[in-house]
């Protein structure tokens, strides 16, 4: 059985990989994807005696010494409560990797994909995991519901097969808008980074972030554009 929950305020981290106090996390990415903004902003939340947590970030190496010399100054070495660890690797964010490393208790995988689109954190619900879920059904359903949501939205806009591209009914058409929601619900103004967005920074908890995601898979916000979403905390902005 896993460890108490150690809730971080980041809604992408706390609904898709709810971390563990005393537990070992895997961040797995590249260099570009926020990894220098999410670790600060993970300690500054958690930074309690009682929430220790060894931090394991998977990522490529350094390509040369003035690389090395650029990124030096922004390296992130941990906490009281939190050790942070970088692994060089040369493809962290493969399925394949993540899914060979056993003995963590959580893995959250960044992703090139929603950096693209502007979401920050950059974290990719369909490929993070948690042991938490194992012991929380009701918390595990809305992530699992959300996924779903997702993976079939992917399906639908950017499928290859010639027999799977056609226009969209309303259903489908509904389902793409809840999910181009979902997406931009992920992001969210962190603390440590209000000196360059000029957003106030925002604490989420699990609780209120699961209650979002319900209610944009419910259909409470179907009549709230998806620029309501973008950079709020536990509700979109035009309802809250």
């Amino acid at each position: 059985m896993p460890g108490a929950a150690l809730e971080t305020g980041i809604k992408s981290i706390d609904v898709f990989a709810p971390m563990t106090q005393s537990g070992a996390t895997g961040i797995f990415t590249e260099w570009g994807l926020g990894v220098l903004v999410l670790l600060p902003e993970i300690i500054r939340n958690i930074d309690i005696d009682d929430n220790r947590q060894t931090i394991l970030v998977f990522l490529p190496p350094m390509k040369t010494v003035q690389h090395w010399k650029e990124l030096d100054a922004e390296i992130t070495l941990g906490s009281r409560a939190v050790s942070i660890v970088y692994l060089p690797v040369e493809d962290p964010i493969s399925t394949g990797f993540v899914n060979s490393i056993n003995g963590l208790s959580t893995k959250i995988v960044l992703s090139r994909r929603l950096s693209e689109q502007s979401i920050w954190p950059s974290i990719d619900p369909l490929v993070c995991w948690s042991a938490r879920h194992e012991s929380e059904p009701d918390a595990a359903m809305v992530a699992c519901r959300v996924r779903d949501l997702l993976s079939t939205y992917y399906r639908l806009q950017f499928s290859t097969e010639p027999e799977a591209r056609h226009a969209l009914n309303e259903d489908e058409a509904l389902l793409v808008q809840r999910a181009r929601k979902a997406l931009r619900y992920l992001s969210q103004p962190f603390y440590v980074a209000e000196p360059y967005t000029k957003h106030p920074g925002v604490f989420v908890s699990g609780q209120e972030a699961r209650r979002g995601f319900e209610g944009i898979l419910s259909g409470e916000f179907d009549d709230l554009h998806k620029d309501a979403f973008t950079m709020t905390g536990a509700l979109p902005r035009a309802a809250g």
